[in-house]
């Protein structure tokens, strides 16, 4: 449904506009005399990090929305492999964090920012004396989720676990339930979302060119024997690029998204095959067929002008790379290593296997309650 226009609420929306911008004004000058009180010291790496962080906070209170903005950017430019510094998902008690503060502390910035934005929307609500918070198509099961998540770790403490190892088991989780709330109650329209998905791909950019650097400048080009110049889970995020540049073309998008995702994902594609993780090649693989069957829903005489093409030009790849051992072919090996693996694969499957049997055996041990978080699981 559509509000038709009023006067009055246009004046209402322009005199809040103005009011945030004040507010914002006040805060970023704050802002700036506390960097400057900070840098007046000796000058080093940690006060630009620390102001950096502030200024992160003075968007976050004049705008709960902009923090989540700078969550999914924040996270997703660091890895602890490249930058081990790198400090928005370390805590502050980590010592080779740049944000260190203190061995006491077991929170990272990324966990003060999400408190921080969550405490301002239930101030707004509580200024406009009507919290309206939105659950969303997925929030029934979210929330049950969190719930289970909260009940695993208060069973598994109660039950003698380890504190440190249970909050680091769950917390990544409950920041999904959080953050899942979050959008669904601050990201409205469109624009937002897009402002949401540059903020991903810019982070996934950034983590590429890091590792470029790393590659290339410390590393001399010469990954000597390594396994990985990245965390497993950067290759992931770089499947979502990938895609993303390859559905800006096959739907209809604007020029700047057709012209800036190829530029953006041509350098992050170089550190995705030096960082030769075998999932990330199946997971795109499986991405690429989801694709082929929505533009098969979508548009079936685009999917007969390109799919046919490209799964023959595709077979003609894999057949003509299966034994080779140069860069290009690593995304045939990461599938041979599924369907054909050595023995170095083999290895690691194995390990997995046995995984899987003593999770499903702990599983069948105690079905309704699990051993709950921060436990070793049954073997």
């Amino acid at each position: 449904m559509f509000t038709p226009y009023s006067p009055n609420a246009q004046l209402h929306l322009d005199r809040q506009r103005r009011a945030q911008m004040v507010w914002l004004g006040i805060l970023l000058t704050l802002t700036m005399l506390i960097g400057v009180m900070m840098l007046r010291g000796e000058p080093n790496w940690s006060n630009l990090g620390w102001l950096f962080y502030i200024a992160g906070v003075v968007l976050i209170v004049t705008n709960p929305r902009y923090g989540l903005y700078l969550v999914v950017l924040f996270t997703l430019c660091g890895d602890s492999l490249v930058w081990a510094w790198y400090p928005f998902t370390k805590n502050l008690s980590s010592d080779e964090s740049l944000l260190f503060l203190s061995p006491s502390l077991k929170v990272s910035p990324l966990e003060t920012y999400l408190a921080l934005i969550t405490l301002m929307v239930l101030i707004q609500g509580a200024l406009r004396r009507k919290l309206n918070l939105r659950l969303g198509l997925l929030g029934i099961p979210v929330g049950f989720f969190g719930v289970m998540l909260v009940f695993g770790l208060v069973y598994g403490i109660v039950g003698h676990g380890n504190l440190t190892i249970a909050l680091w088991e769950v917390r990544s989780m409950l920041y999904l339930v959080l953050m899942y709330f979050l959008v669904v109650n601050l990201v409205d329209d469109r624009r937002q979302i897009n402002i949401m998905m540059w903020c991903i791909v810019l982070g996934i950019v950034v983590k590429g060119l890091s590792a470029l650097f790393f590659l290339f400048v410390i590393l001399g080009g010469d990954l000597g024997g390594r396994e990985a110049i990245m965390e497993h889970g950067a290759s992931i995020h770089m499947d979502l690029l990938f895609v993303l540049t390859l559905a800006v073309f096959l739907y209809r998008t604007t020029l700047p998204k057709r012209l800036l995702l190829p530029l953006l994902a041509a350098p992050t594609a170089i550190a995705y095959l030096a960082n030769q993780r075998r999932a990330s090649f199946v997971s795109l693989a499986i991405a690429l067929m989801l694709m082929a069957v929505a533009l098969y829903r979508h548009s079936r005489r685009a999917f007969w002008a390109i799919v046919p093409a490209t799964a023959v030009m595709g077979m003609l790849y894999i057949a003509a790379t299966w034994n080779a051992s140069g860069v290009l072919a690593l995304p045939a090996r990461g599938l041979k290593s599924v369907i054909a693996p050595n023995a170095r694969d083999e290895a690691s499957n194995e390990y997995r296997g046995i995984e899987n049997v003593n999770t499903n055996f702990t599983i069948n041990q105690k079905p309704l309650t699990g051993v709950g978080f921060g436990q070793k699981f049954f073997v």
